[in-house]
């Protein structure tokens, strides 16, 4: 009999033992595994994040893309530890309930690219901006446009010259809004910008939006009505709000335009001779007395959990020779003051956006669209109908 009870306490100590096991294998699992969220992160920015976390992590970490509404969001986010986004729509739920990142690891990032409760680290910049293509400045002996006033006659002194004088791929919808954005803020200002987005976010239909006031003394209309009056000038393809991104390197080749407003991405599409050909600017202001930002869509990282393999990896993702690999593979701007970018180009978003009062700020379909796919979609419809209805395009570009 006490050796049967023996046996049984022996037995039901080895369950024990391998239950607390199992129980310790669980609890490491859960503490050393990262999980990771891109929200919206396209190639090659995805794989260069997923490269260097999979170096920086003990264990290769679990990697999840997301595309969709609030509610989706929020239930995707309670499974993640890290979460990248834009700085824009998605970014503003997930800064709810992110936690607060040391300061020891955001010193390095102009403070004007924080958001307000410190819970994000900015990592990469993208830009819409303008491109002066050298060719067409040198054939018409013109210098650079150093402000609203002067882009406009830049525009105006180089049609002799080339067939356009401003490529917009109006085909796209973050570059369409991208560029009436830009517009915008360069004419009004970032506290206009901020109230067009805002405008954006309530759309209900293009006549209420036109009335909707952007500043003391102007509205939504006197942002579109410049824009008309580039189409009514001559300055844009006839055909600009059906011409895509992909475009812009035979439109480079062919030599048919004189600036070209296109994101840092797009100008990436064109290989190392055709880049040379190019410089680079933000869109100009007009007023310099007013408060400005500049269209720059910034991708950075949330912590969402307690674990410290989570900080450690965005802390991890601070470091110089980190993010010289990610720049070198994503070919954008970087964030962080002390980290060399991968071109002139990408160091001068970064200082462009640092000289601004308002810092980099997100382009409208991001900023105002990014968790309503649909209805970013139908405004985009709206405006290129109301574009082409008002204006009395007298170009004759083919």
């Amino acid at each position: 009999m006490m050796m049967k009870i023996k046996k049984l306490a022996i037995f039901f100590g080895l369950i024990a033992v391998v239950l607390c096991l199992v129980f310790c294998l669980v609890v490491w699992n859960k503490k050393t595994k990262l999980s990771v969220l891109f929200v919206d992160i396209q190639e090659p920015v995805k794989s260069a994040f997923t490269t260097q976390l999979s170096q920086i992590a003990k264990r290769k970490p679990v990697f999840n893309a997301f595309k969709g509404d609030i509610a989706s969001l929020k239930n995707a986010s309670k499974k993640a530890d890290l979460i990248f986004a834009y700085n824009g729509q998605a970014a503003s739920e997930i800064s709810e309930f992110a936690k607060e990142i040391p300061g020891y690891i955001l010193q390095t990032v102009p403070e004007n690219f924080l958001n307000d409760k410190k819970n994000a680290c900015p990592i990469l910049l993208d830009h819409y901006g303008i491109f002066y293509y050298e060719k067409a400045r040198r054939d018409a002996h013109i210098q650079y446009a150093t402000s609203f006033t002067e882009f406009q006659s830049y525009l105006e002194d180089v049609k002799p010259y080339v067939e356009i004088p401003l490529f917009v791929p109006g085909g796209s919808d973050s570059r369409l809004l991208a560029f009436v954005g830009a517009v915008t803020e360069g004419v009004f200002g970032s506290d206009a910008y901020v109230n067009f987005v805002n405008a954006l976010k309530n759309y209900k239909g293009i006549d209420d939006l036109l009335k909707t006031k952007i500043s003391s003394d102007k509205t939504v209309k006197d942002a579109f009505d410049i824009i008309l009056d580039f189409e009514r000038n001559g300055y844009l393809h006839s055909a600009w709000l059906g011409v895509m991104p992909h475009e812009f390197k035979n439109y480079t080749l062919d030599s048919r335009f004189a600036i070209a407003f296109v994101s840092l991405s797009d100008y990436r599409m064109l290989d190392a001779d055709l880049g040379q050909e190019f410089s680079m600017d933000r869109m100009q202001v007009l007023d310099t007395k007013v408060k400005h930002g500049i269209i720059a869509p910034v991708i950075q990282v949330f912590c969402t959990s307690e674990k410290k393999i989570a900080l450690d990896a965005v802390a991890a993702l601070s470091e110089i020779e980190v993010l010289n690999d990610i720049s070198d593979a994503t070919k954008l701007a970087l964030a962080s003051a002390f980290a060399p970018s991968y071109d002139k180009q990408s160091d001068d978003v970064r200082f462009l956006a640092a000289s601004c009062y308002s810092g980099p700020i997100s382009d409208p379909l991001i900023a105002a669209f990014e968790l309503d796919e649909k209805r970013g979609k139908s405004f985009c419809t709206d405006l290129r109908t109301y574009l082409k209805k008002i204006s009395k395009n007298t170009c004759s570009f083919p």
